[in-house]
This record gives C-alpha cells, structure tokens and sequence, in this order.
C-alpha cells in the first residue's frame, strides 16, 4: 500500500504546477497529496526526501480531471483493501476512504462541458494523456522500489 500511495503523491506533486491557475482545484489536490502523505506516514513510511520532477504543464483541466478521477480508481483500491486479508490501520487508507473530491469533481464535469473551443478542447485532451502517463511513471518507479502489494 505504501507503494501505492507513494505513486499518487509523487504523480500529484509532479502535476500541481499545472493547476496554479485554478485555486479551486489545486487546493483540493494539495489536500489530496497531504492525505496520501499522511496515509504512508501511519504505515511507518518516512517522507522521501528524493526531488520529484515537475511534469511539463498540461492544461489544468487536464491535470484535474485525471487527479480528481483518480479517486474513482481509490474507491476500486479500498474495496480491494477492504476484501484483503491485511488488517490495515484505518489512518493507512484514509486516502482510500476520503470522499471529499465529489463537489470539484461536479464542477469539473461541468466545466468541461461548458468547453466549445475545439482547439482547447484538443489541448485537454492530449493534457489529459500526458497526466495519465506521469501516473503510470510513478506506478512503475514504485513497483521498481520494493514492489507494489499483489492485494492492490
């Protein structure tokens, strides 16, 4: 789990930049980040002190809709940590557990539908992308430092 967690941290830090236009999303985002910070810290996990690479700017809303949807995939990870045989500390999935994105997600949503411009909705899009592959970047640098749990 401390693997997982590290993987979103590090993914978050890496896209907030993007979102410093948008206070609404990228202070939502940072409390994400703090969470799964806190979550690694009940497992015993100290903080890497490792310099964690800004990702080139996407478009913010591109950053947003791939960090804000991500907590649909925490919601599949903690029913799976749920269905575990692991009894983990509650403090350890509380990043798992947090519900508190729904109302930026919504907004979100109804911001990208509010979009007409082809053209940014496009740069969204190609944003989107290159989100969703620093996230996977993570995910493999984690799974190289130590494995990422068969259960997750």
């Amino acid at each position: 789990m401390a693997h997982t967690l590290a993987a979103h941290r590090n993914a978050i830090g890496r896209l907030l930049p993007s979102l410093v236009s948008h206070p609404l999303f990228s202070h939502e985002i940072q409390r994400l980040q703090e969470l799964a910070e806190k979550s690694r810290a009940v497992l015993g996990v100290s903080e890497d002190e490792a310099e964690v690479e800004i990702a080139s700017p996407v478009h913010p809303l591109a950053a947003a809709y791939v960090i804000l949807g991500s907590r649909l995939g925490a919601e599949i990870l903690r029913k799976r940590l749920k269905a575990a045989p692991t009894d983990w500390d509650s403090g350890a999935e509380a990043y798992f557990n947090d519900g508190g994105s729904q109302q930026h997600w919504k907004v979100l949503q109804q911001m990208l539908g509010d979009i007409d411009c082809e053209r940014e909705a496009n740069e969204i899009v190609e944003g989107a992308q290159a989100a969703f592959g620093v996230f996977l970047e993570e995910a493999n640098i984690a799974a190289r430092h130590g494995g990422v749990s068969a259960t997750l």
